[in-house]
């Protein structure tokens, strides 16, 4: 195994902010369908904050838990629920809770991954109950690429309202001026009879 040289270039794919507000967008979104009020947390692969959204309302004490699921997410590529089972008494790793400047093992924290399945963040949701918790973060988890598929779909129906609008358009502006032409015709007509008439008199009197 060699070394990283100054010419070797290292990369890591991570959470973007871009990504790290849609999803906590669709997360809020989700919470208010529950009528619930969450602390959202998103994280990148190594655990550090990327963006946090607060509810209206939501409880302070939670703010802590739900940065600690994302993390705890982030760092064992797991949801927190899972690592919760594998840490109970008598589990393999009882007592993690305790390391890493402290985790969170309830549920709440999903790990976030890329097309290739990748992870490249977590998203830790707090302020509900467990299962509140858990769809919140599913959503968020769904929710960036939900949100480029309806993207998707609305754009050709913008692209083809204008030729239908300009279509139209055009045909109102044709039936327009039909109907002033055929108007304009009506109101000449009487006028062009009363002088021919006039033009008629002097024969029959002769």
């Amino acid at each position: 195994m060699t070394s990283p040289t100054s010419t070797t270039t290292v990369t890591a794919v991570s959470l973007s902010l871009e990504q790290a507000v849609s999803r906590a967008e669709a997360g809020v979104a989700a919470a208010r369908a529950l009528d619930a009020r969450m602390n959202i947390a998103l994280v990148d692969a190594a655990g550090h904050l990327v963006h946090f959204s607060r509810m209206d309302g939501a409880w302070l004490g939670c703010i802590d838990w739900a940065l600690k699921k994302a993390k705890t997410s982030a760092l064992f590529c797991l949801p927190t629920a899972a690592v919760g089972e594998l840490s109970q008494p008598g589990g393999p790793v009882y007592g993690i809770e305790s390391t890493n400047g402290g985790l969170v093992t309830f549920a709440g924290g999903l790990p976030i991954t890329d097309a290739e399945g990748t992870v490249i963040g977590a998203v830790g949701v707090s302020g509900g109950t467990t299962e509140q918790d858990a769809a919140v973060a599913e959503a968020a988890v769904k929710g960036e690429a939900e949100a480029r598929t309806a993207k998707k779909t609305a754009s050709p129906a913008k692209k083809e309202s204008a030729p239908r609008t300009a279509s139209a358009t055009a045909r109102t502006t044709k039936t327009t001026a039909a109907a002033r032409t055929t108007a304009a015709a009506k109101k000449t007509a009487p006028k062009k009879r009363a002088s021919q008439a006039k033009t008629r008199r002097p024969g029959r009197a002769a």
